[in-house]
């Protein structure tokens, strides 16, 4: 009789369900069997009555914690956790035998374990969590593509799977199931999606993060019962190689490129050994090329951040080492062509050549309308920051917060260099969309240079800008 109920708990035990029918369990097995006995030493009904509304409140009290609680991610290491459903004990089984077992076997032959902790939820929170990512998906989906962003910490499903994540601390989600099938021969099914607790403010670059995830992670992978040792170990293979490039783009959005550099190349190291390639390690192998020279270019600004010159250059080299095309590095080496060689025509002739390379991203722009506000050619200038005011970018709030930022910083330590005060104000307003902010820097810029014939040209544009701001605010 008590079997069918065991059999409903272990299936529904995360859910409310699950508490209704534990209170059936203890009904059943601790209340029934010993009434008789407590009838026997307790006269009064209210006092056994009592009693089983504090094993019930006990049982409830029980119950609620062990839902709440999730593994947790240890301190001090990168956190992959893995939550992968299953339909009986043999697939689970194998989940945690063969799959986890093999992911941590790859972590420990390539000396990552002492920074990685992978873990598996067990099959009912498993549950539970996979529900989550996917209302999580779904929800993101709809306010990305509705560009309702200014919901997104007003949604439910959001504010649920934020609690969940902000619980655990993993860095990564790999969520999915496995089935097994009888098509001529048994086959198992394995399916995968990924997240990453880290993700950038701005939501076009987590909308193209999310893209790229699906693309380098196999969503479907299937083989024979009979290769099943085989197949989970090759499977768990490709999903660390995943894993390891997810992790690493993680650490760089979240502002630590050295663990990004050591990850991704650790990784690009052992992408060569794994034969055949299927579409998604080609993949992954390009994009970690790609990733490297991202990472090496911010050890370069980090380094010249801190008057570290010779490393700055040493890192710039060590990208082009990578590949000598890439648009990333020659946007980098036009900025120290300016700041550590001095030479603006040297860089002027980078920013020409990353404008062939830039498939679309603006970045150049920027520097090519900086540098010409340098070599006081103030007509080409301007026309550059006009083609920058209506242009519009993949990640372009990293270029505009960069060059507000050198901007502010250049100015203060080249307090004659007047543009800047133009730059900074053109940028405020038509950019960032503060017009407070905007009117104070322009005002400023006439301020300052009512004396100078040279700036005749911006001074005009600027006048223009002043009423368009003013009109906008509704001070006039």
């Amino acid at each position: 009789m008590i079997e069918l109920p065991k059999e409903y708990f272990h299936t529904y035990k995360n859910k409310p369900v699950g508490f209704f029918v534990g209170c059936i369990m203890l009904y059943l097995v601790v209340i029934l069997p010993t009434d008789g006995l407590l009838k026997d030493i307790l006269d009064e009904v209210w006092l056994r009555w009592v009693i089983y509304l504090i094993l019930f409140f006990g049982w409830f009290v029980t119950w609620y914690l062990w839902k709440e609680h999730y593994p947790k991610n240890l301190k001090n290491r990168i956190g992959i956790a893995v939550s992968i459903t299953a339909e009986d004990d043999d697939q689970k089984i194998r989940i945690k035998n063969d799959f986890i077992k093999n992911m941590n076997a790859v972590s420990k032959k390539k000396k990552l374990d002492d920074l990685l902790n992978i873990v598996c939820f067990e099959e009912c929170k498993a549950q539970m969590a996979n529900e989550l990512f996917m209302e999580y998906q779904h929800e993101m989906k709809k306010l990305l593509e509705t560009k309702r962003i200014k919901d997104f910490q007003k949604s439910k499903k959001i504010k649920m799977h934020s609690k969940l994540i902000n619980k655990t601390h993993f860095h990564l989600y790999i969520w999915g199931s496995v089935i097994k099938r009888k098509e001529g021969e048994e086959k198992y099914y394995l399916t995968f999606n990924a997240m990453v607790r880290h993700v950038p403010k701005d939501f076009s670059v987590t909308k193209e993060a999310s893209k790229e995830f699906n693309a380098i992670l196999p969503k479907e992978v299937v083989f024979d019962e009979a290769f099943e040792v085989s197949g989970f170990q090759v499977t768990a293979e490709m999903i660390f190689l995943a894993s390891q490039y997810m992790i690493g783009w993680a650490a760089l959005v979240s502002g630590d490129p050295n663990t990004a550099y050591n990850i991704h190349n650790t990784l690009l190291a052992d992408l060569s050994n794994f034969k055949p390639q299927p579409p998604n390690i080609v993949y992954i192998y390009e994009r970690t090329r790609s990733m490297l020279i991202e990472e090496l270019i911010q050890k370069a600004i980090n380094a010249y951040a801190k008057a570290d010159i010779k490393s700055a250059k040493a890192f710039v080299a060590k990208a082009e080492k990578i590949d000598k095309n890439n648009y990333s590095i020659v946007v980098s080496k036009a900025y120290y062509a300016f700041l550590i060689d001095g030479d603006a025509y040297k860089a002027l002739d980078y920013c020409r050549a990353a404008g062939i390379l830039s498939d679309g991203d603006g970045t150049w722009l920027y520097n090519q309308a900086f540098l010409n506000m340098y070599i006081e050619n103030y007509e080409t200038a301007y026309s550059y920051y006009t083609r920058i005011k209506d242009n519009i970018f993949k990640n372009e709030v990293v270029a505009i917060d960069r060059c507000t930022r050198f901007n502010e910083s250049y100015f203060q330590q080249n307090p004659t260099f007047y543009a800047s005060l133009f730059i900074l104000g053109f940028l405020y307003y038509y950019k960032i969309n503060n017009a407070p902010v905007a009117l104070e820097k322009l005002e400023s810029f006439l301020d300052t240079t009512k004396e100078m014939s040279k700036y005749s040209l911006l001074r005009e544009r600027t006048e223009e800008v002043i009423i368009e701001i003013k009109n906008d605010m509704g001070l006039t």
